[in-house]
């Protein structure tokens, strides 16, 4: 995926979804993170989500419900980016967390 991205010259971002106690929140995270999450997550049910913006882009989707042979499904969007996605950017400060009241 980020070689068919770098390949049609665009920007590759990796959303992944962390959890934070019992809160899942989707982050965008470095390459070197998101490496490391996407061979972890081989078998969980969290979500991830590679991106690549430019003059092509696409989004690849790793599919998280329930599949009764046990497969794991991802998906191809062409012509598709992150702006229906809720996430966190990577360079931002907002992290999320539950506060004591």
């Amino acid at each position: 995926m980020y070689a068919l991205c770098k390949k049609e010259n665009g920007t590759a971002s990796v959303i992944v979804s962390k959890r934070f106690g019992k809160v899942a929140r989707y982050t965008e995270v470095s390459a070197e993170e998101a490496f490391s999450h996407l061979l972890a997550s081989g078998e969980g049910k969290d979500p991830w989500f590679f991106a690549c913006e430019g003059e092509n882009r696409f989004i690849v989707e790793k599919d998280y419900q329930y599949s009764p042979d046990g497969a794991n499904r991802f998906y191809f969007h062409p012509k598709r980016g992150l702006e229906w996605v809720d996430y966190v950017k990577a360079d931002s400060d907002k992290v999320a967390s539950l506060e004591a009241r």
